[in-house]
């Protein structure tokens, strides 16, 4: 103690990095000497890790619907196309917002009598990839008490991507002989430039519907070959800066 007042203690002179060293330098070597150095398969799975968070989701964009120009043309994503004439055919507005339709809210869709109509054949001017067809209370026979088809068989092959409860598939055919109604999304595989829906048994009355649309391709996703690429190219740097 000088004069009442508390001694300092020791002066302890401040430490400054030479002119030869970076601050910034300084300060990244202190932090790779306190971090942890990962593992080479650590730095493998970091990788995939960040890949997989960096890669977009496989969830599709909203599918572009068809515009009907009349009951018999119309177009999809700027491909016309031609429907062959159908009994009591008229455009209407559907509610497709149902978990059968995938919520796809109000569209404009081809009404048609199922009773007068056994065949039904779509011709696209140009082929049309991921073909999406909206089936609206497709009629079926419900075990002889319903008034619709026995089944619907299509000219390209198709998976179910909604709805269609209760009804058998078969190959490129829908077994509806044991419900009333058949609803649903059909995505077709391939390219599509014809389709025919062909029916068996025989339907005594009631209307039916259908549109169409055009889902989005799917995001590009990294290959497994490409992802290890990535992966050889980081140890190969550590390597480099040992």
């Amino acid at each position: 103690m000088v004069g009442g007042v508390p001694h300092p203690g020791p002066v302890v002179a401040a430490s400054f990095p030479s002119h030869k060293e970076r601050p910034d330098t300084t300060i990244a070597s202190s932090l790779r000497s306190a971090a942890p150095v990962p593992s080479k398969g650590g730095v493998t799975a970091f990788l995939l890790a960040g890949i997989v968070l960096a890669t977009p989701s496989l969830t599709s964009a909203a599918s572009t619907f068809a515009t009907f120009d009349s009951t018999t043309s119309g177009s999809l994503n700027g491909v016309n196309f031609a429907v062959s004439s159908l009994s009591g055919a008229s455009i209407d507005t559907g509610d497709f917002s149902g978990g059968d339709w995938n919520n796809a809210g109000s569209q404009r869709y081809l009404d048609y009598n199922q009773s007068a109509t056994s065949t039904i054949t779509i011709n696209f001017a140009s082929a049309v990839s991921n073909l999406e067809m909206y089936l609206y209370y497709f009629r079926g026979d419900n075990n002889g008490f319903g008034d619709g088809y026995n089944s619907y068989t299509f000219s390209e092959s198709f998976s179910v991507t909604g709805g269609m409860t209760g009804v058998s598939i078969s190959g490129a055919t829908l077994d509806t002989s044991s419900v009333t109604f058949a609803s649903g999304v059909l995505s077709f595989t391939g390219s599509v430039t014809s389709l025919t829906i062909t029916t068996t048994g025989t339907a005594t009355g009631g209307f039916a519907g259908f549109t169409m649309a055009q889902g989005a391709a799917p995001p590009a996703v990294p290959g497994l070959a490409g992802l290890g690429t990535l992966a050889g190219v980081s140890l190969a740097g550590r390597r480099r800066r040992r």
